[in-house]
């Protein structure tokens, strides 16, 4: 089960990215390690891959999702995982080229 879905529309060659922030759950600064899992699809990059998350109240740490096709197809999907020593965070990212 997925915290949520992120959609990226692009056309060909072009990357399109979608920011997000994200809090820690309690109010302590905690480090973190952003990755895609193996099955995800190789278009899908994350910016930062690690740092410090902001603490609960706080405005949050920004994250950055870009897509970027390179053949046209099928629409492709990656996982996207976050995590703290405490918990993790799971997003499904969705790709897709414009009609």
């Amino acid at each position: 089960e997925v915290d949520d879905v992120i959609s990226i529309q692009s056309p060909l060659n072009k990357p399109a990215s979608v920011a997000f922030r994200l809090n820690n759950h309690t109010s302590v600064y905690s480090e973190f390690e952003a990755f895609f899992d193996a099955e995800s699809a190789y278009e899908f990059t994350v910016q930062p891959t690690s740092g410090v998350l902001e603490p609960a109240g706080t405005n949050g740490t920004t994250f950055v999702v870009t897509y970027k096709p390179t053949e046209y197809g099928k629409p492709v999907q990656g996982k996207l995982i976050i995590q703290t020593e405490d918990v993790f965070w799971s997003y499904l990212v969705k790709g897709t080229h414009p009609k």
